[in-house]
């Protein structure tokens, strides 16, 4: 999600610069909104999550902790 956090949490001021996949606090929010008034139990907002969740249910443990610390690191 595309917050402040980002520029605070780090001396990198492109943290999250063409980062693929990053929403807005508000497109998150509003899908969490949604989904309360839609009575759903989950929701995972945004393609890219979809796909990742998938991919750590089915891939080793081993390449998904690998890959989720390489994402913040890799430059885009």
């Amino acid at each position: 999600t595309q917050t402040e956090f980002g520029l605070r949490a780090t001396d990198n001021t492109d943290f999250l610069k063409n980062k693929p996949g990053l929403m807005t606090a508000h497109d998150v929010a509003q899908a969490g909104v949604e989904a309360l008034f839609a009575d759903v139990g989950e929701v995972i907002p945004g393609g890219l999550n979809k796909v990742m969740r998938l991919a750590v249910r089915f891939a080793p443990t081993s390449i998904v902790t690998r890959l989720a610390g390489m994402w913040p690191k890799r430059d885009w």
